[in-house]
C-alpha cells in the first residue's frame, strides 16, 4: 500500500472514530487490557480502551468539547491511579476538534508534562499522520519487543522531550540526599554498607539506589497487591521508615533481593527517624520513566560501587524492568 493510500486510510478511520481498528488493525497494536473508566460522580466523561502494547495503553473521551485544563487533569490523574501509567489520551470534541494529548510522568508526585497535538477530526494533517504511522509495530517484531522499545517509538512519534525530565532526576537526587549529607554519622553508616567512605557521592548513590526500588515497587504492587502497597499509597499515608520497612520486607520475601537487599540496608543506615523520613518522602514521590531509570543508572554508575554487595543483577536493567508485570 502506498503512503498516500495508507494516510487516506487512517484519515477515514479517525473521521469515522474508528479507534479500535485505526490502531488494532492499522498500526499493530493489541487489544486493551483494561475496562472503560467511568466518570466519577459530578462528571460526564467517559474513557473508553481503545488499543494497548506491553504497558502503554490509548484512551479514546469523547466530550462535547475538548475539556480545560483542570477537567483533562482529572481524568488524567484518575486514570493513572486506576489503570495506566503511561497513556495516550484522544480527547474527542463533538465539534470535531481532537486533542491527542500524552502526559508524561515528572519523577515527583502526580505531576506530568503535558505534549498535545490538536487536530480537526475531519482534516488530520499530514504530520500528525508521519506521528502515528511512527507508532506502528509489525508481527515480524513482535517477539523482540519490550517496553521500553514501545515507550521509546511512541514518545519519539509523539515528539517527547525528555531532557528537561531527565535533568529533573539529578535534581531529585540532590534534593532527597541533602538531610543525609547534613548528618556526619548518617553519612558514614550509608558509607560503610556501600563499602566506600561516607559522604555527598555514597549519599547520592543510596538515593539513587532507593529512586530505582520505588520504581520496581510500583510495578510489584501490581502483581502482589496483597502483600505490597504501591508508593501512591504510601504516599498518601505519609511514607515512614516503618511502613516502607514492611513494604520492602514484603517484597524481599517474594524475591527481588538484588534490588530491595541493599535498598533495606540503606534505609537501616539512616540511624535518625526524621532524616529517614524526609528522604522517604521524596523517594515515595518519584515515578521515573524508562528514559529517567536509564538516567538512574548512570548516575549509579558514576558513583561505582562494590558489585558483591548487591548481586550480578544490580543496577537493574531494562531487561529486568520488562520482566516485570505492565
Amino acid at each position: 500500500m502506498s503512503v498516500a493510500n495508507a494516510y487516506q486510510e487512517m484519515q477515514d478511520l479517525i473521521s469515522a472514530q474508528k479507534f479500535e481498528s485505526l490502531f488494532i488493525d492499522r498500526l499493530g497494536w493489541d487489544r486493551p487490557r483494561h475496562q472503560q473508566l467511568l466518570p466519577e460522580s459530578g462528571a460526564q466523561m467517559v474513557a473508553h480502551p481503545v488499543a494497548s502494547k506491553k504497558a502503554v495503553d490509548v484512551w479514546h473521551v469523547p466530550c462535547p468539547t475538548i475539556p480545560q485544563a483542570p477537567e483533562r487533569h482529572r481524568v488524567i490523574r484518575r486514570l493513572r491511579r486506576l489503570h495506566s501509567l503511561e497513556m495516550l489520551v484522544i480527547f474527542d470534541g463533538d465539534d470535531g476538534k481532537m486533542l491527542w494529548f500524552w502526559p508524561e510522568p515528572r519523577p515527583a508526585g502526580d505531576s506530568y508534562k503535558s505534549v498535545g497535538h490538536w487536530c480537526d477530526r475531519s482534516a488530520i494533517k499530514k504530520e500528525m499522520l508521519d506521528r502515528l504511522s511512527e507508532a506502528a509495530f509489525t508481527l515480524e517484531e513482535e517477539p523482540s519487543l519490550t517496553v521500553s522499545d514501545v515507550l521509546s517509538r511512541v514518545r519519539r512519534s509523539l515528539g517527547v522531550d525528555l531532557v528537561g525530565l531527565e535533568q529533573e532526576v539529578e535534581r531529585s537526587v540532590l534534593d532527597a540526599a541533602a538531610p543525609l549529607s547534613a548528618s556526619k554519622d548518617c553519612s558514614e553508616r550509608i558509607g560503610q554498607v556501600l563499602s566506600q567512605e561516607g559522604g555527598e557521592q555514597s549519599n547520592r548513590m543510596a538515593v539513587a539506589i532507593m529512586f530505582n526500588a520505588v520504581v520496581f515497587q510500583h510495578h510489584i504492587a501490581m502483581l502482589h497487591p496483597d502483600k505490597v502497597q504501591s508508593p501512591d499509597h504510601v504516599r498518601s499515608t505519609g511514607a515512614r521508615r516503618d511502613l516502607v520497612s514492611a513494604d520492602w520486607d514484603a517484597i524481599l520475601d517474594i524475591n527481588y533481593w538484588p534490588i530491595f537487599g541493599i535498598a533495606r540496608k540503606l534505609l537501616d543506615a539512616i540511624g535518625d527517624d526524621e532524616i529517614a523520613n524526609s528522604v522517604l518522602n521524596e523517594v515515595s514521590d518519584a515515578r521515573p520513566t524508562g528514559s529517567q531509570l536509564k538516567r538512574l543508572r548512570v548516575l549509579w554508575e558514576s558513583y561505582s560501587v562494590d558489585s558483591s554487595l548487591t548481586g550480578s543483577s544490580w543496577p537493574p536493567t531494562t531487561r529486568d524492568l520488562n520482566r516485570l508485570p505492565s
